[in-house]
């Protein structure tokens, strides 16, 4: 089976100036294409990719390979393996990872969905309490300036406070 992965696991363990040493001269800071008199092809090591100046041709290191011998990605992959000795990944394992990562990634997003929910009752739960010293403050319930209108105001400033913070307005 050919997955994608086979492809990441190899531009892992091997480096593109190994690959460029083992089918290319070196031409000064340019490698030559098998038969050219002057280089063309610039390797770059930070990103471990190469270009082809004479046949504006880039990539990775399967693609190198792949350009340099005149084959697929698949068959260059496979060449690889057997030149240099590398093993192919352990698909049980990988499948094992993948299924892990999936259930982390099913808990991550119900954590989420239970933050929202909590986020929602304490607004609604604010909500509500601000409307309750509102009405309290409109109706005839008790004086101006009583201790219970100073008590009533005195929260509804809070609770207002907390609901700007809660929504993100500050």
């Amino acid at each position: 089976m050919r997955i994608k992965e086979d492809f990441e696991v190899i531009k892992e363990q091997i480096g593109i100036e190994t690959i460029a040493d083992h089918l290319l001269e070196k031409d000064g800071r340019l490698y030559k294409f098998p038969g050219e008199r002057t280089g063309s092809i610039h390797i770059y090591e930070g990103s471990r990719s190469f270009y082809d100046f004479g046949r504006c041709v880039g990539g990775d290191v399967i693609k190198l390979w792949s350009h340099i011998r005149g084959c697929d990605n698949w068959t260059a992959l496979q060449e690889i393996r057997e030149t240099f000795g590398l093993s192919a990944p352990n698909r049980a394992y990988s499948r094992d990872l993948i299924r892990k990562q999936e259930e982390a990634r099913r808990q991550q997003i119900e954590a989420k969905k239970q933050e929202k929910k909590r986020w929602r009752i304490e607004v609604d739960r604010l909500k509500a309490e601000s409307s309750f010293y509102q009405a309290i403050l409109e109706g005839e319930h008790c004086k101006p300036l009583s201790w219970t209108w100073c008590t009533c105001q005195n929260r509804l400033t809070a609770t207002k406070g907390m609901l700007d913070l809660l929504c993100g307005i500050y």
